[in-house]
């Protein structure tokens, strides 16, 4: 954190540094160069009241990465420019940790400012791109593009979008028919593992499921590891498992040697969400079936749905309130307790965290229902790094 004050202290302390840049043969004269410290984009370019006014990401005291301020010059010519004190500070606690890259709006007699107030957590060790940073967006104004008004704050990390990691930054600004539109930079989490995880405490995998299953299969494609099976049908629930899905496991299954150790994931319960009483009431009697086959059997949670989405396609109704709570009977009538059943395999909770994309395989629409490739082998990768523990 650096505020006004601060920074007026330390000048003193390195105008030796300023004396000798000055000096240096090497130094610009054309381009702008800030006298002393580490100059980065331009940003808040704009023209006020016959001024324009250049501001800068700025580290004044340091030639490398270090506390970021907004630099400032002005020019009414762009061939002469006038170095300004700098404009913003980060000096409160939406900020702390540096006065990212914006923009600036005149409105009228006004100049407006949205900026990223960047904020890293202290409180563990962070990657500080998935996790423990606050990108937070503010706005600030100012009627002569010199003195800086108070700030707003705009939004933080719960009012981007859940797929989004926390590196969002950048709004800016521009009006429309009548509208103010802001336009935020932002990555996303949905990326796909580098490499995918292979089973190595099982000899044979078995993935159960519906079409989420089925796109899974077809996300990974050749990727997909030797000795996982896949058996699945777009669509389809408890009946199709009862008739026809259970009886191509259980034989793939018989086949094998019974001193093979063998995992069994079953995902399903998206189409019949309601139908949790009778999951739990079968999937017993298929788990007490294959454990005698050296089958070690899990349950992978029903992962998110949005609502919103199924809606605008005139999809069958689901609910995220359905999904919790077919998800909540399955771990308890099945992956809970001293005779429990199956071992639970909750991604749904790990996607609501980290953020999906929803959208149908091999087509631009986003259903609701199913998800990115990226999302899918996310999924996958999770589930055979969490059976090799």
């Amino acid at each position: 954190m650096m505020n006004r004050e601060d920074y007026v202290k330390q000048i003193p302390d390195y105008q030796y540094m300023r004396e000798t840049v000055k000096k240096d043969e090497n130094r610009l004269h054309f381009h702008l160069m800030p006298p002393t410290g580490w100059m980065n984009d331009p940003n808040g370019l704009c023209e006020f009241q016959g001024i324009n006014h250049i501001y800068f990401q700025y580290t004044p005291f340091l030639a490398g990465w270090g506390t970021k301020l907004w630099g400032h010059y002005t020019t009414t010519d762009w061939i002469h420019f006038q170095e300004c004190e700098p404009f913003l500070f980060p000096d409160c606690d939406w900020d702390r940790d540096g006065v990212y890259s914006g923009s600036a709006f005149v409105d009228g007699d006004k100049i407006h400012y949205f900026y990223t107030g960047n904020v890293k957590l202290q409180d563990k060790d962070y990657d500080y791109i998935l996790e423990g940073r606050e990108q937070n967006t503010i706005h600030l104004v100012s009627e002569d593009g010199v003195h800086a008004g108070e700030k707003q704050l705009v939004m933080t990390n719960s009012d981007y979008p859940a797929d989004m990691s926390k590196h969002v930054r950048d709004p800016k600004i521009f009006a429309k028919n009548g509208r103010y539109y802001m336009v935020v930079f932002g990555t996303s989490m949905d990326r796909a593992p580098a490499t995918i995880t292979t089973p190595t405490k099982f000899d044979r995998v078995y993935c159960v499921g519906d079409s989420r299953t089925v796109y899974a299969q077809v996300a990974l494609g050749a990727s997909a590891p030797s000795n996982v099976e896949f058996i699945a049908k777009a669509g389809e629930g408890l009946d199709w498992f009862k008739s026809s899905g259970y009886k191509t496991l259980y034989r793939s299954v018989a086949k094998r040697p019974r001193t093979e150790k063998k995992a069994v994931i079953i995902n399903l319960g998206v189409n019949d969400l309601k139908n949790s009483a009778s999951y739990v009431k079968y999937m017993k009697k298929v788990a007490a079936k294959l454990k005698k086959y050296n089958c070690k059997m899990y349950y992978l949670s029903v992962n998110p749905v949005n609502s919103a989405m199924i809606k605008s396609v005139n999809g069958k109704a689901r609910t995220e309130a359905q999904v919790a709570a077919f998800n909540k009977a399955i771990y308890r009538g099945l992956c809970s307790g001293r005779k429990r059943s199956f071992t639970y395999i909750n991604t749904c909770t790990n996607l609501q965290m980290k953020g999906w994309i929803s959208k149908k395989s091999g087509t631009d629409i986003y259903d609701g229902l199913h998800y990115s490739n990226q999302t899918y082998l996310r999924i996958f990768d999770y589930c055979m790094r969490y059976l090799n523990r």
